[in-house]
């Protein structure tokens, strides 16, 4: 299967024009809940790391973070639509 087969989007944000800009946004919505923390989603990050997470179930919670996804992934770009450099 190729990558751009797959059911999962992917999209890429150049986030660093400067040292004003940055963004390290550590979340995953669910439809119910949201997982967010200051660790990274890679297997160090949730095995070996000493990192947190929170569960966050609260429905008013849950729809900010909802709505926070929604506005990053509209800013966001999809790989074939970047520029070839930076």
């Amino acid at each position: 299967m190729k990558f751009k087969d797959q059911l999962l989007k992917v999209k890429f944000m150049q986030t660093f024009f400067g040292a004003a800009q940055k963004m390290h946004s550590n979340f995953i919505v669910f439809d119910d809940l949201v997982v967010v923390g200051a660790g990274n989603f890679t297997a160090s990050g949730m095995m070996s790391n000493f990192e947190n997470f929170y569960i966050v179930r609260d429905a008013k919670t849950v729809e900010q973070f909802k709505t926070q996804f929604e506005y990053l992934w509209s800013l966001a770009t999809y790989r074939s639509q970047m520029p070839k450099t930076m």
